[in-house]
């Protein structure tokens, strides 16, 4: 009886797929690493960005906070001197025993200019014989009311209203005086005007309003 003869293979050809996988895991890796580089170069420029839109934004609001300050620091327009003024009697309002009389300040000068308060007012009667000149004063006593006072800018050839209280009927007993001119002083200075005027007052005061918008 013949008997065949068996050979055991070599290894070789496993050993040899081993380092073929082995290889190819790390060429993998290596692939992978390489992969991350550009995200990570991306991230780290994003901070650079963010600040310089920062500082955009930054300059911007204190542009806009300097603009605001300057335009509310404007300057105010002058009050009005008494040599660009002109004041006339121009109507008047009668209820209950009341008149109530308006006198219109007009700015006759070239620039703006503003008033705010009460003016000073006194009465006098007709003149004498020749016609010239104010006639004597009269015991009228000029009493704030009204309203507090406010600015009124007149701008050239701008009017705004000055307003007296007049009793048109005997107050306590006391009777009545005709006016012929009134001396106008207006808020905040020294120098006068005299307006001519045609009321009757009675008693022994007269209001007068602080001087308002037209």
């Amino acid at each position: 009886m013949a008997f065949r003869t068996f050979r055991r293979r070599p290894l070789a050809s496993s050993a040899s797929l081993a380092a073929v996988v082995l290889a190819g895991l790390l060429l993998g890796a290596c692939s992978s690493s390489g992969g991350n580089s550009p995200t990570s170069s991306s991230s780290s420029s994003s901070p650079s960005s963010y600040s310089s839109r920062s500082s955009s934004t930054s300059s911007s609001s204190a542009q806009s906070t300097t603009s605001s300050s300057t335009s509310t620091t404007s300057a105010a327009a002058p009050t009005c001197s008494t040599g660009v003024l002109q004041v006339a009697e121009t109507g008047g309002s009668t209820a209950a025993g009341t008149t109530h009389l308006t006198f219109t300040v007009t700015n006759s000068g070239p620039t703006t200019c503003t008033l705010e308060g009460y003016p000073s007012i006194a009465f006098f009667g007709a003149s004498g014989a020749s016609g010239a000149g104010a006639g004597p004063k009269l015991d009228l006593t000029a009493t704030e009311t009204g309203p507090a006072p406010s600015p009124v800018t007149l701008t050239p050839g701008g009017t705004a209203d000055l307003v007296l209280s007049v009793a048109n009927v005997p107050v306590n007993g006391v009777g009545c005086q005709n006016v012929a001119s009134v001396q106008v002083t207006p808020p905040a200075s020294s120098e006068s005007l005299s307006v001519p005027a045609t009321f009757q007052a009675c008693g022994t005061s007269v209001g007068v309003f602080a001087i308002s918008s037209s």
